[in-house]
């Protein structure tokens, strides 16, 4: 019997907490491929899959100039050396090394942006280090043999600098209802008062020090934060010196299997960002459509991407700014409207069904049947 033809795919990121590694991985499995995930180790990474093979990668150095260097290195031999069948990039950090293992073992390689790389906000205070970012992309996205990438926005700027066709597949939730360890969409808790989530990285730039700030303006409303980043005790510090420590829940980092025990506590979903750069303002985090899933309302800024979505299914509450006594007075009000939320919640249902993995997977298959 023929064996499977092996996919690697090659990222940077933790990934037991990075849901689209694993939808893809699926997406891949269905057709009739073997993939598994090549990764780096780090100490405050949980590194478990129980679905996909896992390598591990030990290297000497954590972050910086000098990890992103033997990573691409690391990265580069290991593919050279045990050589799959179709190599998957994810994100242009690890781009250098896996396509030039592409080239020389005359592999297929595609790369998928998560992201507008060289405009995170950690660059915009770093002119030289963005403008080697700047290079790699320039040097390496034209030969990428094929690129997906999250929404429209991210894959126009491709096709506008390199006229290179990128199709997009939303990081949307899987249709099935087995996806998660709990498919119950009701509250689990009601103790009276007004629940916000925040899901994701507890990075700079994500509106996380101007939401605890709001809740000084507005009662019996509490937040859960789940997610862990750069600025993670920089916020343990700011909720504890606003004596909020009874109102705010951290749950720091967790498998992407678990969030939805706390998803589902929510009346109101946070997606408020800083325009700090094209990565954010062109952003569409997973975390809209995991909202919209369970039927959780939600409180979002006005970035083109976010707008497009809330609005267009008319699933929550757009802001242009986010001065925490205005943010206030929005939760406020939005609480206090039932027939409202109601609505979001009706629509949300309607909007869950067509807002699937399901949906956008076959851009993915259409190239995989056209490589295999």
């Amino acid at each position: 019997m023929k064996s499977k033809k092996t996919v690697a795919i090659c990222t940077i990121s933790d990934v037991s907490t990075d849901y689209r590694l694993h939808k893809m991985a699926h997406t891949i499995s269905k057709n009739n491929l073997s993939p598994y995930f090549i990764s780096r180790k780090r100490k405050d990474y949980l590194n478990e899959t129980k679905d996909f093979p896992l390598k591990i990668m030990n290297l000497f150095f954590e972050k910086g100039p000098l990890f992103y260097t033997e990573y691409n290195i690391r990265i580069f031999f290991t593919l050279l050396f045990t050589p799959p069948d179709i190599i998957f990039s994810v994100d242009l950090d690890t781009l250098t090394g896996t396509k030039l293992a592409a080239f020389l073992l005359r592999k297929p390689l595609i790369f998928d942006s998560h992201e507008y790389f060289p405009e995170s906000p950690e660059l915009q205070h770093r002119p030289a280090i963005k403008k080697i970012w700047q290079i790699i992309e320039r040097i390496f996205i034209p030969t990428i043999d094929y690129g997906i990438t999250v929404c429209d926005s991210i894959a126009n700027i491709y096709k506008t600098k390199y006229n290179k066709d990128f199709k997009v597949i939303r990081n949307l939730p899987l249709a099935e209802k087995n996806d998660i360890e709990s498919d119950n969409n009701s509250k689990n808790t009601d103790n009276g008062n007004f629940t916000l989530i925040y899901q994701g990285a507890v990075n700079v730039g994500r509106g996380l020090k101007e939401i605890i700030e709001s809740l000084l303006y507005v009662e019996k409303v509490n937040l859960i934060i789940v997610g862990i980043g750069d600025i993670f005790e920089e916020i343990k510090q700011q909720i504890s010196e606003l004596k909020l420590s009874d109102r705010v829940v951290i749950t720091g980092k967790i498998p992407f299997k678990s969030i939805p025990f706390y998803t589902k506590q929510a009346d109101l979903g946070l997606i408020l960002l800083e325009n700090m750069g094209l990565n954010y303002y062109y952003s569409l985090p997973n975390r809209v459509f995991d909202f919209i899933k369970y039927k959780v309302p939600i409180l979002a800024i006005d970035f083109p991407e976010i707008k497009k979505v809330v609005e267009g299914y008319d699933v929550g509450y757009c802001v242009s700014g986010l001065e925490p006594k205005h943010l206030a007075e929005i939760i406020d009000k939005i609480r206090n409207e039932k027939e409202r939320i109601k609505q979001w919640k009706l629509n949300s249902e309607k909007a869950s069904k067509e807002l699937t993995w399901e949906n956008d997977e076959i851009h993915l298959t259409e190239i995989l049947r056209e490589i295999s």
